[in-house]
């Protein structure tokens, strides 16, 4: 697994590429004079159990008054938000995420990343949790719409 680390002002933003398993090392980071932490996530392929301990170990260094932001989590990612106690800490904001599709037609998948604002809005209790369906994705090989590929009650409860 890489990391990359960059500071901007007051704001760290940190990208992670590959596997969050029993390999992984996540470095420790200074948060002095940092008031946010974007994480970049699209790059995750991988979470194991042995990772996840990592993590939330590495994640809970972080100052509890230190804004987290979250952005381009994939599913495998947002599985993770829903089911693990701590993978997202206080304080944290969700910019954005993957929304799987597939095309019963074709057998293909697609994936639509949901900006908060435009997509989705963190909090809210309808079924679909806030999450805006109404541009469904049309499949690019035979021009049918694409079916939501996840259960919304649980794949959206992480926005609760």
């Amino acid at each position: 697994m890489n990391m990359s680390v960059e500071k901007i002002d007051d704001k760290l933003e940190i990208s992670f590429f590959g596997e969050i398993s029993e390999d992984v090392a996540l470095e420790p980071l200074s948060f002095t004079g940092i008031n946010t932490v974007v994480f970049d996530l699209e790059g995750i392929s991988l979470l194991n159990s042995c990772g996840l301990r990592t993590w939330i170990l590495w994640i809970r260094e972080i100052p509890s008054e230190t804004v987290k932001k979250f952005k381009n989590c994939p599913r495998i990612v947002v599985e993770q938000m829903n089911i693990l106690e701590g993978f997202l800490p206080k304080n944290s904001v969700i910019e954005s995420f993957y929304i799987p599709y597939y095309c019963d037609d074709c057998d293909k998948e697609y994936n639509k990343l949901a900006l908060e604002g435009e997509d989705f809005v963190a909090g809210s209790m309808d079924s679909n949790m806030g999450v805006a369906l109404s541009e469904i994705p049309v499949c690019k090989e035979c021009g049918e719409e694409m079916e939501l590929d996840v259960v919304p009650l649980s794949y959206f409860k992480f926005l609760k």
